[in-house]
């Protein structure tokens, strides 16, 4: 029997292949967007596929299938709401403990450079772990700003981020605003923060959600353009990666870091299922910045939750 409820699952955030699981919100959701239920079976049932190479062959040929821009933009908004959902729903769930938050408390006890984290996620969780030490998002400098000790780089998108696509007066009802979105071209620094995520216009411009799609082969960054400049202008100084649950497949942010590093003293990879398989191919994607014999490389197979409870972390922190 196949359980669906969200009590089975909670709000625990989900991983991209299972983005389309039965979970009761998620099932609200697709009941929101009629637009992308056709495509859904290819979504669930992928064989050995991940969800991110069957979007890939949806996004591939959306120019030769009449509904398929829809149906893409249509995507950015059942993935905002889940992750949304998911979210907001799973602090509370857990009452506010994460590991995020102990992960900067560990960062904290070691006073250096700025740690600059960079994340391909859309929830706030990186935020929620700062907020204590007065970050705050009420502008977009604000991620890059705001604090001295830290940076944050959302480089595919945030959950409450939105993309300007056309003038509009008055509001649109979202069928009319999925269809506008996929016959415009959203302007390239057309970003703005919602107030409320559900809103289907911003300063008098028909607004969609800032979410890079998670397909096999991204080309694309979902920032805005102060970000990807000040994350390039941080990374000659950068000599140390932490990478967790990371699998360095962005191939646009790896040539970020093969252009743009000097000298690495550590690399080190935390993942449950291929750490070590991430750490050789990311060995083998920064071999010229890896030089020397004092290298520190390390691989933690037991999740996120181990490495911070272990503090094994306080090593490359201190280092």
């Amino acid at each position: 029997m196949k359980i669906s409820s969200a009590t089975a699952n909670g709000f625990r955030l989900p991983l991209a292949n299972n983005l389309f699981d039965g979970r009761h919100q998620f099932r609200q959701a697709l009941k929101l967007y009629r637009q992308i239920q056709p495509i859904v079976p290819y979504l669930r049932d992928r064989g050995t596929r991940s969800l991110e190479e069957v979007l890939q062959e949806l996004y591939d040929g959306a120019a030769n299938h009449t509904d398929r821009p829809k149906q893409i933009v249509a995507l950015r908004f059942y993935i905002r709401d889940v992750i949304y959902e998911c979210s907001m729903n799973w602090l509370d769930e857990i009452d506010g403990v994460t590991n995020h938050k102990t992960l900067v408390d560990q960062i904290l006890e070691f006073p250096g450079g700025p740690t600059l984290f960079v994340t391909f996620n859309y929830d706030e969780l990186i935020e929620d772990a700062l907020l204590d030490r007065g970050f705050r998002t009420k502008y977009f400098e604000d991620y890059v700003y705001r604090l001295p000790e830290f940076r944050l780089y959302k480089l595919h998108g945030s959950m409450r981020w939105a993309r300007l696509v056309t003038p509009s007066p008055t509001a649109m009802e979202l069928d009319e605003l999925i269809d506008t979105a996929a016959q415009s071209r959203p302007p390239n620094e057309g970003f703005r923060m919602y107030d409320n995520v559900h809103a289907t216009t911003i300063d008098g411009w028909a607004a969609i959600p800032s979410i890079a799609l998670p397909v096999f082969n991204k080309s694309d960054f979902e920032c805005p353009r102060i970000h990807l400049e000040n994350v390039i202008q941080h990374l000659p100084r950068v000599d140390k990666i932490l990478a967790i649950g990371w699998r360095a497949k962005e191939a646009h942010f790896m040539k970020l870091l093969t252009e743009h590093l000097h000298h690495m003293r550590a690399l080190w990879v935390v993942s449950k299922d291929d750490a070590r398989a991430i750490l050789q191919d990311l060995q083998n994607q920064l071999s010229s910045k890896l030089v020397g014999t004092d290298i520190s490389l390390q691989v933690f197979e037991s999740g996120f939750t181990n490495f911070v409870t272990s503090r094994a972390g306080r090593a490359l922190f201190n280092m």
